[in-house]
């Protein structure tokens, strides 16, 4: 009987032992790894809407593409800043281009408080105009070309007045004396 006993007793001690030792070691792993589940779970969400968003975004790419372009051609149209000297580039390229001879250039800016010159956006930006004189002097046909150029640039250019003149007298007596009156407009910030 002492046998059962004893037997009895390292049972319940080793019972005692497995749940002391289960309480203290085998718990907290447990619960370590039910907190680490948890934490899986959260970041598997967070993935999945991560995913999502990606998704929507590579849908948007083509999208914002075509909107870049239009963009661009806006940026191209009504330039950011004084564009007066793109404006004189723009004008003296046109007229090589055509064959036209560039003999003046005089662009006015003008003034901030005159109605003609500025129109403000809802955006807070204001559109300002810039007038420039062009005198030229070619032929009728590169004088043609040069209005179809302007005409068909990107770039708003309002031609207001158009003087034409023989160039006898002068060195090309076959050639024309041209002088444009134009207009340009340009963003600038308040």
């Amino acid at each position: 009987m002492q046998k059962t006993n004893r037997d009895a007793i390292v049972i319940i001690i080793s019972l005692i032992v497995f749940i002391v030792l289960s309480y203290f070691f085998i718990y907290p792993k447990i619960s370590d790894l039910r907190e680490k589940n948890y934490n899986l779970a959260l970041k598997k969400d967070e993935l999945k809407k991560t995913q999502e968003h990606l998704t929507s975004l590579k849908e948007l790419a083509p999208k914002f593409d075509r909107k870049k372009d239009d963009l661009n051609a806006l940026e191209e149209a009504l330039p950011y800043g004084d564009g007066t000297e793109d404006l004189v580039s723009f004008l003296e390229s046109a007229a090589k281009d055509k064959g036209l001879a560039i003999l003046s250039i005089t662009p006015q800016t003008l003034d901030e408080d005159s109605t003609e010159s500025v129109e403000t956006t809802p955006s807070g930006f204001k559109i300002a105009k810039i007038k420039s004189e062009v005198s030229l002097t070619g032929s009728y046909p590169a004088l043609k070309g040069y209005l179809e150029l302007l005409e068909g640039a990107r770039k708003i250019i309002n031609v207001s007045g158009l003087s034409i003149s023989s160039a006898a007298g002068t060195l090309n007596p076959g050639n024309l004396v041209i002088t444009m009156s134009l207009s340009s407009y340009y963003l600038n910030n308040l």
